[in-house]
């Protein structure tokens, strides 16, 4: 009885056995174009490309399985990481936006504080300006324009001016 040469579907299976994923199999049997009907002449293909035609086919399929055996556990060891790696990057990205977001609220609240006690602040400068002036103390140009930027400003109106 004659050897039978193997198929696709037995390699796939086969490199599943030596720790490969059947999508990696299926994919570098695709990438390599190994044809399947004739895995001679792709025996010999190699043999020619790494200058090893003085090497026995036995030799090189216990060095080809070794070898096979050995890059499915680093490909899936690999895959464990990179999808470990993924999930770090997503949980990472995840904390990163919770920070901005919180930032962005507590620079919301922080603005807001400020623009009160800076309300508070002009209101009591104004009261002040209206008793001094009450009490006789001459117009302050710089004042009166503080206080009618902040009236503006308060109103909605924005008057500013841009310096050339």
């Amino acid at each position: 009885m004659g050897v039978v040469a193997m198929n696709k579907t037995e390699a796939i299976e086969f490199a599943a056995k030596l720790g490969w994923t059947k999508a990696d199999a299926k994919r570098a049997y695709q990438e390599l174009n190994v044809d399947f009907s004739d895995l001679q002449s792709t025996l010999e293909y190699y043999k020619h490309e790494y200058s090893i035609e003085d090497v026995t086919d036995k030799d090189i399929a216990i060095v080809s399985l070794v070898l096979a055996d050995f890059a499915g556990e680093v490909l899936l060891d690999r895959q464990r990481k990179q999808a470990a790696q993924k999930a770090e990057v997503t949980k990472r990205k995840k904390e990163i936006q919770e920070i901005q977001e919180s930032h962005v609220e507590e620079i919301s609240s922080l603005k807001q504080e400020v623009q009160d006690k800076e309300s508070l602040l002009m209101k009591f400068i104004i009261k002040l300006y209206g008793i001094a002036r009450n009490l006789g103390w001459k117009s302050e140009p710089w004042v009166e324009a503080m206080i009618s930027a902040y009236e503006d400003d308060k109103n909605g109106i924005n008057n500013t001016k841009a310096v050339s």
